[in-house]
């Protein structure tokens, strides 16, 4: 047999697969040396709760869950909240997002986490780096700054908090979690030598496109602005004619 084209996924294949957290970032997108007091409850509340992995305190070790609950959680490892889960809806590529709802001091409060261009756009308003709330006045600062990280092959997930809503709506950004996951040795050569071969590389991932941008730069993967880039939501708007258009350019 032949190939003339590979797809491959990125977490795991192109990279080592192990996100670790390098910052965190308050609602505004500036970077918080020092979480303490209030806001580290909620930051700590919002990794461990909101999330499908477990600590397993006898083997020392995060189980369950996917790449990023594990290295959200394997941050913090234990932590004990008093509180009782009242809904839960899992993370899906679909939605973005991860969705938890709580009794925390005789209050209900939602916890959302995921991708930034999602769950920003179900908050009003914003912690700020010593635990303050305020409302949300020019949004395109705090796209820029993650937007210049994303660029930098980081990964940036968003949490959101919100009392007494029934509807994931009007939220608090409560910050970011920066993690990184570098790229496998020998893989930009194993790149190369399959380009050689005259064999076409497609990278799929869950990313978000300046993060997927990055990374597929520095892999060589992206020669030039002429290079094609899609995100699932334009694949999805797509006509069948418009794809046509398009596939000898891809493939």
């Amino acid at each position: 047999g032949s190939v003339n084209v590979l797809f491959t996924d990125k977490t795991g294949t192109l990279t080592n697969g192990k996100l670790d957290v390098v910052s965190f970032l308050d609602g505004y997108g500036d970077e918080i040396a020092t979480i303490g007091g209030e806001l580290r409850e909620l930051f700590n509340m919002s990794i461990a709760v909101n999330n499908e992995s477990s600590y397993d305190r006898v083997n020392n070790k995060i189980i369950g869950g996917n790449i990023t609950d594990r290295a959200l959680l394997n941050y913090i490892k234990e932590y004990k909240c008093d509180c009782s889960v009242i809904k839960r809806e899992e993370f899906n590529s679909k939605n973005k997002y991860m969705y938890t709802k709580i009794r925390y001091k005789n209050h209900d409060v939602n916890l959302v986490k995921g991708a930034y261009e999602v769950v920003s756009k179900m908050c009003n308003s914003y912690k700020d780096s010593v635990g303050n709330k305020k409302m949300i006045v020019n949004r395109d600062v705090i796209d820029r700054k993650i937007s210049m990280l994303s660029s930098n092959k980081l990964r940036i997930i968003a949490l959101a908090i919100s009392e007494d809503r029934k509807t994931l709506n009007n939220m608090t950004l409560l910050g970011f979690v920066i993690l990184a996951d570098e790229i496998r040795d020998n893989v930009i050569e194993g790149i190369e030598m399959v380009k050689r071969a005259s064999i076409q590389t497609i990278m799929i991932t869950g990313d978000n496109r300046d993060t997927a941008v990055s990374i597929a730069r520095e892999l060589k993967l992206i020669d030039s602005d002429d290079d094609i880039v899609i995100t699932s939501d334009r694949l999805n708007q797509m006509s069948d004619d418009e794809i046509r258009k398009i596939i000898k350019d891809i493939l």
